[in-house]
């Protein structure tokens, strides 16, 4: 960070930055406060669930709870442990890497469990579709690693910019993947099956209407989160921005989370 002329102007620039992380900190607590209740939604209406799906919640919900833990340390270490020192805020801390794997994770997790719901949905006819979700986010968490490695070795945040061009296809492929799911879902479950002339009862229509709902709130969220974190590449040079700029990696891993847990707790709902 630049020399600050003035005490003042230092005293605004520590509090507007510490005070961007403490807000995402805050809203990072509250989604996992949220994600919480999906869970105990989860284990107490689904406890004969498949083996597979109590491993997939359980993994995301740790995931989650990792990357609720760092974030809360990132406004320790800055709103508390260094308060007022300035030199901490030209350093990129630990926990911004801790992050990023889990965000990544979070996504490459996310796409893949839609990318299966698309391929039973469609009777396993259409492989090509879920394989093109999986291999986007195969490739987004293939920039992660490479993003973790460079963060490790350039700390300094004033090189944060050297990440890219190369951490755009981070977003570009977390972006397509969520346009795909929500896409294949729509197409599928609606267009597909009034082109077939299939009679079916208000029962089940509801019920696919149900689901085409529940998908395209989930991704959704996750769609607006990546326009956002895109937007945010833009406008971290702004003064009025600077860390807010971090703010959606506080909640991002909370979103997918909440949204795959959004779609199986649905299940019970859409069956009465």
């Amino acid at each position: 960070m630049s020399a600050i002329p003035t005490v003042g102007t230092a005293i605004a620039d520590v509090s507007l930055t510490t005070g961007a992380i403490l807000m995402a900190s805050l809203f990072s607590f509250f989604t996992m406060g949220i994600v919480c209740v999906c869970l105990w939604i989860y284990f107490t209406n689904y406890p004969n669930d498949p083996i597979a799906f109590k491993l997939l919640v359980t993994f995301m919900g740790t995931l989650a709870l990792i990357d609720t833990a760092t974030t809360g340390y990132w406004a320790y270490l800055w709103a508390v442990l260094h308060w007022g020192d300035e030199t901490i805020f030209a350093f990129l801390p630990k926990s911004f890497i801790i992050e990023t794997f889990c965000f990544g994770t979070a996504c490459l997790t996310n796409q893949c469990f839609f990318a299966w719901r698309l391929w039973t949905i469609t009777k396993r006819k259409n492989w090509w579709l879920p394989l093109f979700i999986i291999a986007n986010g195969i490739i987004q968490e293939a920039v992660v690693f490479w993003l973790m490695w460079f963060f490790n070795a350039n700390p300094l945040l004033a090189s944060l910019g050297g990440a890219l061009p190369t951490g755009y296809a981070w977003l570009v492929c977390a972006i397509l993947g969520d346009a795909s799911v929500t896409v294949g879902m729509v197409y599928y479950l609606r267009i597909k099956t009034n082109k077939r002339d299939i009679i079916v009862n208000t029962n089940t229509a509801s019920i696919i209407n149900g689901i085409i709902a529940r998908t395209l709130q989930c991704n959704v969220l996750s769609l607006m989160s990546q326009l956002a974190m895109f937007i945010m590449f833009f406008l971290k040079s702004n003064p009025h921005v600077e860390a807010y700029f971090f703010f959606n990696d506080f909640v991002v891993v909370k979103i997918y989370v909440f949204s795959l847990l959004l779609t199986l707790n649905a299940r019970k709902t859409m069956a009465t």
